[in-house]
């Protein structure tokens, strides 16, 4: 979901990425079919991804991540065709295997999205 990472802090603790939200997305027709809008879900996805990239770079791995837990998320604007969403993720806890981060989703200079993300390592790949 992630089109790029803008921005990552020296001690890789925080990271801004961007999804850049097309009219060809696979959710475009049905969500909802005469007002597209991002799917809560996809955003908080996309912020997961974001987290699990910072953790990777921090750890000097390649590691898949998985979801253990989403607190305090809450959605306040709306996403949709032609916006670019800025998620910003900050580091709360990354140890050997799991990571928290706090993350919030920025749209025309208004918080979209905001949630505390927690995850762990799922699968080691080879480097």
């Amino acid at each position: 979901l992630l089109d790029a990472i803008v921005y990552i802090a020296e001690d890789h603790s925080r990271a801004i990425g961007l999804k850049h939200v097309r009219a060809d997305e696979f959710w475009v027709p049905g969500h909802f079919p005469s007002a597209p809008i991002l799917p809560g879900v996809l955003m908080v996805e996309a912020a997961a991804q974001l987290m699990n990239w910072m953790f990777n770079r921090k750890r000097g791995t390649k590691d898949l991540g998985a979801f253990l837990r989403i607190n305090n998320c809450s959605f306040r604007n709306s996403v949709t065709i032609g916006d670019d969403l800025y998620i910003l993720a900050e580091e709360i806890r990354f140890g050997s295997r799991g990571f928290t981060a706090r993350t919030q989703g920025i749209v025309h200079g208004q918080i979209a999205f905001s949630a505390d993300l927690s995850g762990m390592v799922f699968r080691t790949l080879d480097k």
